[in-house]
Formats: C-alpha cells, sequence, structure tokens
C-alpha cells in the first residue's frame, strides 16, 4: 500500500543502509563528511544559495500631467528564485532605499515627487538567502516646467 507513510520507510531504509555501511570502517566514514541524500530534486541538504539574481532588465517610467511617478520593469532570474525587488530613489540629494515590491509586483507608484527636482530611481532583485542582484539601469524625470 502507498500511503503517506511510504516516504518516510523508504528514507528510513536510504538513511539505515547508508548507516550501516559506514558502521563497518568508521575512520573511512568520518573522512566522508556528513551524510548527503540525493533526491529527484537535488542532494538533501541542498547547498547554500550564494549566487545573486540577475540585474533587472529594462526599468521604465511613466508619468501623466499631476500624477505620481510609475516604475516598470522586466523580471530578474535566480537559480533559486528572485523573492522582492528593492526600489530605490534621490531622496535629499542621494540616493536611498525608498520601496519594496514583491517578486510578482513589477511596477512600483512614487507619489512623492513634489516640486523642480529631477527624480532619479534604480532597482535590485533580492532572493531568499539575502542575495542582491546588481543595479538595474537608471531613469530619471524632471518636469517641464523647470527647465
Amino acid at each position: 500500500m502507498v500511503g503517506r507513510h511510504a516516504l518516510p520507510a523508504l528514507l528510513a531504509i536510504a538513511v539505515g543502509s547508508a548507516m550501516l555501511a559506514g558502521t563497518a570502517d568508521t575512520a573511512a566514514a568520518e573522512s566522508r563528511g556528513p551524510l548527503t541524500l540525493h533526491t529527484a530534486n537535488g542532494p538533501y541538504p541542498p547547498a547554500p544559495d550564494t549566487e545573486p539574481p540577475t540585474r533587472p532588465r529594462h526599468l521604465m517610467l511613466f508619468k501623466r500631467p499631476f500624477g505620481p511617478i510609475v516604475l516598470k520593469w522586466g523580471p530578474s532570474s535566480d537559480n533559486f528564485g528572485v523573492v522582492a525587488y528593492d526600489v530605490y530613489g534621490i531622496r535629499h540629494g542621494r540616493y536611498r532605499l525608498i520601496g519594496h515590491t514583491s517578486a510578482h509586483d513589477r511596477v512600483f507608484v512614487d507619489h512623492h515627487h513634489v516640486g523642480c527636482w529631477t527624480a532619479r530611481y534604480y532597482l535590485r532583485a533580492r532572493d531568499a538567502a539575502g542575495n542582491v542582484s546588481h543595479a538595474s539601469n537608471v531613469v530619471s524625470y524632471r518636469p517641464y516646467w523647470c527647465e
């Protein structure tokens, strides 16, 4: 009968046979290091994620008169998956983190651009392990009446 108890039994057999094979020569078993199981999804436990996502592509800025600034971009990719995008913009004369979006929401709306100053933005992709991509392209906007 294949049921919810079949997989633990198979793992116990696999782990048990690996342990039995290692007990005959404990010095050889210790020199091999920790036990790694190979599953259909790769080795277990998995190797740590040290690879950053690719840089976000094609950052674009959209602005209607008297409306907010809207940023849109293409997706990044990562070996384990992108979880968020960090949006940076100029605030008080230098770039600062001004917001985040989830990996699926590749749109950011900035309602804080007022006055006669040039708004500049870029973003970075982030994965679950905290690896951060290189910066995207920079986009900017300056109101036409400030020229």
